[in-house]
């Protein structure tokens, strides 16, 4: 798949050096090896030759390493390569893995949604359906095909026979081997995906319902998407040098992705992915449009699939009975930002500005600590999103090496940390004992965030797009691909 995108935008890289590329490419993956290693392989065939190397959650907060690469390009054509950002472990990674840190709404939706959908029902009394369950738990001996538990329980369980026996064909491998010598038919087969294309059509996809507010795509991708949407944005706004952007997730956080737009899929082989393109004006005064692509099966297909025109009308349809064409780039970004986070990343860039005008004496903090303002419900909801999203270990705080790597995210790399400390160290509210714990709660940040943008509508000087809306068409071309 890397040789096959290395060919469909190679334009993208035309002139730049080897050592030049790392500059212009974002990599991130979560933590698990399949993901690890997908995104190192798509990189080897894109960009052949150019050094790669894991840059750990742990080593991004204590290491810079944009100055060690700038170090080494000093010396002639140097470079530590491409890096691929391993984001924190899966149970707090908002990024990769959102839906494991979802609310209880989200869980229960998880649990109970695919047993209401039509072949489930139909299967619950079906005779070939109980006797393949039976023999599941003969070959398996697993517990979630216990006789004992409910039919439906076990019937939602069949999806993970389906990875198994997928993965198995693929690498010539026996099916399911077990001691007793039972072997699976082709009617047992040909039942195990059926059972499990219904799981996977309604993991976050509602089975009652054709409203995407009633599924969970937000709870299970929210951030990512948020994250496509604001490198888009930089991209028409000529603010980022990035020309590809890659996300390595899962199979669910494709399928998450896919609710989360409003449409029903082909579950993903291996390295399916939504490929989000964006494209100039074709004229002056025009808008930049999105291409947006999903290929499910690339090994099967390669990669020369079309885009298509997502209605984003806030219910499903088909993606295969969708036509042909892009979408308005303004209105697919306001669509998949998490408003709270965009808003919160426009506002933080201003920071830097407020703590250069503490600095050189133009104003105290004292000055800017008068600026603040309570906000309403709906900003303090956007801003728990931001909040929750930077909170890297989910520990309901934000500490100075995590607010470093938010501002390292947003591509604010010159921000020295001792800025970042003593940013911190103002917000941060006397506990009761009159200490301060260099950290900020909820509370805090929400505070630092009125204050910056009452600054932002008071300064004449600094105008702030508080989520991503329009934008004034700029020079700017990038390639945003997440990738299973």
């Amino acid at each position: 798949m890397g040789l096959g995108l290395n060919k469909r935008f190679s334009s993208l890289f035309e002139g730049l050096k080897k050592h030049e590329i790392g500059r212009h490419v974002n990599v991130n993956t979560s933590n698990l090896h399949r993901t690890l290693f997908t995104s190192w392989n798509l990189l080897r065939g894109m960009f052949p030759g150019v050094p790669l190397y894991f840059n750990f959650y742990s080593d991004r907060q204590e290491v810079d390493l944009d100055k060690i690469e700038a170090e080494m390009n000093k010396a002639g054509s140097r470079t530590m390569g491409i890096a691929i950002n391993v984001e924190s472990e899966g149970k707090s990674d908002e990024l990769m893995h959102q839906i494991k840190t979802a609310g209880e709404k989200a869980n229960k939706f998880k649990k109970k949604n695919v047993h209401k959908c039509k072949l489930y029902k139909e299967l619950e009394n079906d005779p070939a359906c109980i006797a393949l369950l039976k023999k599941l738990w003969e070959m398996t001996g697993e517990e979630c095909y216990d006789p004992s538990l409910p039919v439906l329980k076990r019937i939602a369980k069949i999806k993970k026979v389906a990875n198994q026996m997928t993965i198995a064909k693929v690498h010539g491998m026996p099916v399911l081997p077990n001691v007793k010598g039972i072997v699976l038919t082709a009617a047992d087969e040909a039942l195990i995906l059926k059972c499990a294309k219904a799981y996977w059509k309604y993991m976050y996809r509602p089975a009652k319902s054709d409203l995407v507010d009633d599924g969970i795509g937000r709870d299970g991708c929210g951030h990512l998407a948020g994250e496509i949407a604001r490198h888009l944005q930089n991209g028409i706004d000529g603010k980022t040098p990035l020309r590809f952007v890659e996300f390595s997730a899962h199979d669910t956080t494709v399928l998450a992705m896919a609710s989360l737009l409003g449409v029903d899929i082909e579950h993903p082989a291996f390295t399916g992915y939504w490929c989000f393109e964006l494209h100039r004006p074709l004229k002056a005064g025009g808008q930049f449009k999105v291409a947006v692509s999903y290929n499910p099966h690339p090994t099967r297909d390669g990669i020369a699939v079309s885009s298509r025109q997502l209605p984003l009308d806030g219910k499903y349809q088909d993606w295969e009975a969708l036509p042909i064409g892009t979408v308005d780039a303004a209105e697919l970004i306001k669509y998949m930002g998490n408003q709270g986070a965009m808003e919160s990343a426009a506002l933080l860039k201003v920071i830097t500005q407020l703590a250069e005008a503490v600095k050189s004496g133009d104003k105290t903090w004292a000055d800017v600590l008068s600026m603040a303002s309570d906000d309403n419900d709906a900003t303090c909801k956007k801003y728990r999103e931001a909040f929750d999203f930077y909170d890297g270990d989910s520990s309901g705080k934000i500490c100075v090496e995590e607010l470093g790597m938010v501002f390292k995210r947003l591509g604010l790399d010159s921000i020295h940390p001792s800025v970042v400390k003593e940013l911190i160290t103002f917000f941060d509210s006397n506990n009761a004992d009159g200490t301060k714990d260099g950290q900020l709660d909820f509370t805090e940040f929400k505070a630092m965030m009125t204050i910056v943008k009452k600054n932002c509508k008071s300064s004449k000087e600094t105008k702030v797009a508080a989520a991503a809306s329009t934008a004034a068409p700029a020079v700017g071309n990038a390639t945003k691909a997440p990738d299973s």
